[in-house]
């Protein structure tokens, strides 16, 4: 195989792994007033990929949904859901309520991930799909999920994997 065959047979996430195992203390993502390492953003992801993994409501489906802005969560989400082995289909928190409620509906997503941007929107989506779902809210700053007021929910899982 050349250079090109194996860069495109490579997963999309391989080279944020491969960062992130040889310079954990490096800052993978930069907001101006708040930074992120390769480190945490991957033990933020591996709890993200343990709880889709284990969601059965979303084993049926190939699609993940991330309601998220442009923050650690939402990153943090994308390459969870690629580390379990499944697609993700961007939401934008700035699109029409109904917009986003008929993707969800057409694409046949089960599992919603949103961060602090996205958890407003969340309770009308799961209302809306047509059919039984789970969402998780993740915030962005240190990766814990508020309960209150989120129809089924799922917590996150701690660091530990439990």
């Amino acid at each position: 195989m050349n250079d090109v065959t194996q860069s495109v047979c490579r997963p999309m996430h391989a080279g944020f792994l491969r960062q992130a195992m040889a310079r954990p203390e490096w800052v993978a993502l930069d907001f101006g007033d708040a930074c992120c390492t390769y480190g945490d953003l991957l033990g933020l992801a591996l709890r993200i990929a343990h709880l889709v993994r284990n969601c059965p409501d979303a084993a049926e489906s190939h699609w993940v949904g991330i309601l998220a802005d442009k923050s650690r969560a939402g990153y943090a989400s994308i390459l969870g859901v690629l580390l379990a082995g499944k697609g993700y289909m961007p939401l934008s928190c700035s699109a029409p309520e109904a917009r986003l409620a008929d993707m969800v509906r057409r694409s046949g997503t089960r599992l919603l991930l949103a961060d602090s941007a996205g958890a407003g929107l969340v309770a009308g989506l799961l209302g809306q799909a047509g059919r039984p779902m789970v969402a998780s809210v993740i915030d962005g700053g240190d990766g814990t999920v508020p309960a209150a007021g989120q129809p089924r929910v799922l917590p996150l899982p701690d660091a530990d994997g439990a």
